[in-house]
């Protein structure tokens, strides 16, 4: 093989790659849950849940939000994953809104760790 044939190789072997990850990190994505799905068994595991902003607090750069679709969650956007979102401190009651986080157990109730937030409409 000579070197153009390897550099060709190399870009075209480069794009496969590329166009697996993007088809891997698809498919890794989880549906939309419905808020009073959320229990026991789907502790520790990823969801992705829509629903209106009932109250917010903001304490310490962390962001604490009560979220209902009918049922109701609450879900912390800490700092950390807040600077990455910058709009969740504008977010206002009655606003829908999309998450995805981890769902875990904080003293005895069911809570979402966001790991992504956007608004909807």
């Amino acid at each position: 093989m000579n070197d153009e044939q390897i550099v060709k190789t190399c870009f075209i072997i480069s794009l496969i790659g590329i166009l697996l990850l993007f088809v891997y990190t698809e498919l890794l994505k989880p549906d939309p849950i419905k808020i009073g799905d959320i229990d026991d068994s789907t502790l520790g595991k990823n969801v992705v849940i829509e629903g209106i902003v009932k109250n917010i607090d903001i304490i310490d750069g962390n962001v604490f939000i009560e979220i209902t679709d009918g049922n109701k969650i609450d879900a912390i956007v800490f700092e950390r994953t807040a600077s990455r979102y910058p709009m969740v401190y504008d977010v206002m009651e009655n606003t829908p809104i999309r998450i995805v986080g981890k769902v875990e157990n904080y003293k005895g109730a069911l809570e979402v760790v966001v790991e992504s937030i956007e608004g909807i409409s």
